[in-house]
C-alpha cells in the first residue's frame, strides 16, 4: 500500500498536469494520485481518484480532499512543478520522518507577531509553507480548524498560510528543505498565483487577522 497520496490541483495547466503525473508515477516510492479539478472539462487523467469543482474553489480545497486520505503522509504539489528525479519523494518522506508533527516542504515564509506579518522568503526553521509543496502526516489535519473568516477576505489562496499556522501554533517549527526545492523542475507558471493584483497584500491581511481570531 502507498504511503502517501498526492492530492494534486488543476487549474488551466493541463499539460502541467500530465507532466507531474508522470513524475509522481515514476518515483520509487510510488503515491496514491489524486486531482482536484478546478477547471471541469478541461482534461481527464488517469489517477486513482478525481473531484470535479464547478467553480473556482481556489487552493485551499485541497485540505478539505486531504481529509478523505487514507494514507499516512499527504503531499501537496502545485501545477508548476514538478519532482526531478525518481528518488525525490523517498528522500523528502525520510526528511519529514524527522519533523513528523509539522509540515515539511521546499519553500518557508518568516512570520511576524507585529506588521508586516508576513515575512521573507527562508530555509530551514520557518513559520510558513507555501503552498506549492506541502507533506505532512495525515493526523495533523485533525486539530485543524476551520474558522470563519469575514467576507471581505479571500481565504481560497490562502490556506498554506492557515495550515501552517494552525499546525504549528505560530512558531518556526515547520522546515523548508533546500535540497529538496533544488529537485524540482520548475514548469509553465502563466497565470501564476502570485502575479494575481493584491495577492501579496491579501495574504498579509490573512496573517493579521488570523492572528487577531488566534488570540
Amino acid at each position: 500500500m502507498p504511503q502517501c497520496t498526492a492530492v494534486l490541483l488543476n487549474w488551466k495547466r493541463p499539460q502541467n498536469m500530465g507532466r507531474i503525473i508522470d513524475s509522481l508515477r515514476g518515483q520509487s516510492e510510488r503515491p496514491e494520485l489524486w486531482v482536484v479539478n478546478n477547471a471541469p472539462g478541461s482534461a481527464a487523467f488517469a489517477v486513482d481518484r478525481t473531484a470535479h469543482i464547478p467553480w473556482n474553489a481556489g487552493v485551499s480545497i485541497r485540505v478539505l480532499m486531504a481529509v478523505y486520505v487514507e494514507t499516512p503522509w499527504v503531499l501537496f504539489v502545485d501545477d508548476d512543478l514538478m519532482p526531478g528525479d525518481a528518488n525525490w519523494l523517498a528522500d523528502a518522506l525520510k526528511i519529514a520522518e524527522q519533523h513528523r508533527n509539522v509540515i515539511t516542504g521546499c519553500w518557508g515564509r518568516l512570520l511576524d507577531l507585529t506588521p508586516p506579518h508576513y515575512r521573507e522568503d527562508a530555509t530551514g526553521f520557518v513559520d510558513i509553507i507555501k503552498g506549492r509543496v506541502m507533506l505532512f502526516r495525515r493526523e495533523l489535519l485533525a486539530d485543524v480548524r476551520l474558522p470563519a473568516a469575514p467576507p471581505e477576505l479571500d481565504v481560497r489562496f490562502c490556506e498554506d498560510i492557515h495550515l501552517s499556522l494552525e499546525v504549528g501554533l505560530c512558531n518556526p517549527v515547520h522546515w523548508a528543505d533546500q535540497g529538496l526545492q533544488n529537485r524540482m523542475v520548475e514548469l509553465e507558471d502563466n497565470d501564476a498565483l502570485c502575479m494575481r493584483p493584491g495577492h501579496g497584500f491579501e495574504r498579509e491581511r490573512f496573517c493579521e487577522w488570523y492572528l487577531e481570531w488566534r488570540t
